[in-house]
């Protein structure tokens, strides 16, 4: 389901335990929507890294680029921790 924030009022809300609100927000834009269904995604990416943070480009920010990237990494054979 994809939800609607506000970066002002929700920005420090904590969606998972690793991505807040604000880490979602385009510049100049205060609504930030945000599909549940992503942040599992991400997490799983960010374990299978073992990573201490995830960089996304700019080019990949929109919700629909960051789910097919996450879907992509995710479903990749190569994927190697």
């Amino acid at each position: 389901m994809i939800k609607t924030y506000s970066n002002k009022r929700d920005g420090n809300k904590q969606l998972s335990p690793h991505f807040k609100v604000r880490e979602f927000a385009e510049p100049g834009n205060d609504e930030i929507k945000i599909d549940d269904r992503l942040l599992p995604f991400l997490e799983a990416i960010y374990a299978a890294l073992d990573c201490t943070k995830i960089i996304i480009p700019s080019e990949i920010q929109g919700l629909a680029g960051l789910a097919a990237s996450a879907k992509t990494i995710l479903s990749d054979d190569k994927l190697e921790a």
